[in-house]
This record gives C-alpha cells, structure tokens and sequence, in this order.
C-alpha cells in the first residue's frame, strides 16, 4: 500500500510506525535531508472511530509539541466515511491547533477515492480550517506522491 514507510534512502533515515490498528496506520518518515513526512493510511477493516482518531491526533500533538516544520499525507483511498462526530472532533482538534498547523505543516495532500460523501467532508473540514500551506486533494496515489517530493 502506498505511503507505508518508504524504503530509506541513507542510513540517516528511517520510518516509524506511531500507530496501527485495523482502521488506520500512522508512520513519520525522519532523519533525511527533507522535512519529517507524517502519513496516515485509513485501512479498510474498519470505519475511524472516536477513540482511534483521539490517538492519532495525540501522536500529532506530539509531533507539534515538538516545534519542528513537517509535511502530511492523508491517504483515504479505502476510507469508509467516518460519523461526523469523528468529523467534529478533527475539526475542533484543527481549530485549535491553527497556529501551530500553519506554522509548522509545510505541505499536505490528501489521497481519496471515488466517493462523493467522504469528498464533501474532506472539502467541508479543509474549507472551514483553511490550512495556509499547499494542499492537494487528488484519486491519483502518483500525483500525491510526486506533489510530496
């Protein structure tokens, strides 16, 4: 599946996996000459629930706490659309956060697929947050992968 922690490319560089359960994996790519890649992958065994996506947005405050510059990578091509309660939390964990997202996320694309619902949502969260980054929202895992680098 593609955004898995790519193969490295020095020593320097690795790739961690930060979370893993049947809804979704979080890796953050470090240590090479570019910025640090955080990448989560929705999986499809099952929908993102409340309680996965509070431990992805803690790994993400970790990541911010931190005060380094990084790039994001949403890959949601075999999401299922989450409830919006899900949705909610995101945006509120967003709002909150704006500063620091604007300061500090580079970069970010948002890898979908042909689902109209879970479009309208992706569309809605990124409108209402405004990221002041450059963002991508394409069905092209390729195109997301070269706007990255």
């Amino acid at each position: 599946m593609l955004w898995l922690c790519m193969a490295t490319v020095a020593v320097t560089t690795g790739c961690r996996e930060l979370h893993v359960s049947r809804a979704a994996r979080v890796t953050i790519t470090e240590g090479g000459p570019d910025l640090p890649h955080l990448r989560l992958v929705a999986l499809a065994d099952e929908t993102i629930d409340g309680e996965t996506i509070q431990q992805i947005l803690d790994l993400t405050d970790e990541l911010l706490d931190k005060g380094e510059q990084f790039k994001s990578t949403w890959d949601l091509r075999v999401c299922r659309v989450p409830g919006m309660l899900v949705v909610a939390r995101c945006v509120k964990w967003a709002l909150s956060r704006k500063a620091k997202l604007d300061a500090l996320n580079q970069r970010m694309a948002v890898c979908m697929p042909d689902k109209p619902a879970l479009l309208t949502i992706v569309r809605l969260v990124l409108k209402v947050f405004g990221p002041v980054c450059p963002v991508l929202v394409s069905k092209d895992g390729s195109e997301c992968e070269t706007f990255m680098n």
